[in-house]
């Protein structure tokens, strides 16, 4: 059973790994916990996955991976905007594509975002000349 939670966020943006603990020790144990309560559902494997239209830190991908190792009961796995937008393309629903397209990976503010942080990449002339 796949449990999603999605994060619409810029695609700039990164998940670090304090919020992703705090989605797995809090969400993801409850809802195992609730839904191994369930007669029928108490042999089942489950999956908690948690999507975003950005990314994550090297730390939140880190902790995923731990977390994964270290119990039995469910796996975590992370699914970044990419690979988002790539899952939308296999589903064939063009009019989720166009929603995911406007309002996070082409948004307007999003490709300024890209923009100013493709300039920061270059460092400060000034800062360099000193």
């Amino acid at each position: 059973m796949r449990l999603i939670e999605c994060k619409g966020y810029a695609p700039t943006h990164k998940v670090d790994a304090e919020e992703l603990e705090a989605w797995i020790r809090t969400k993801a144990r409850r809802l195992n916990k609730h839904f191994r309560a369930q007669e029928t559902l108490q042999n089942r494997a489950f999956s908690f996955e948690f999507w975003t239209s950005g990314g994550f830190t090297k730390e939140a991908l880190q902790l995923a991976e731990t977390v994964s190792s270290e119990t039995k009961r469910y796996s975590v796995k992370l699914v970044a905007g990419p690979d988002v937008r790539s899952l939308i393309t296999k589903v064939n629903a063009k009019g989720l594509g166009k929603v995911f397209d406007e309002h996070y990976a082409k948004h307007p503010i999003t490709k300024a975002e890209r923009k100013f942080e493709a300039l920061e990449d270059f460092g400060s002339v000034i800062e360099d000349a000193m």
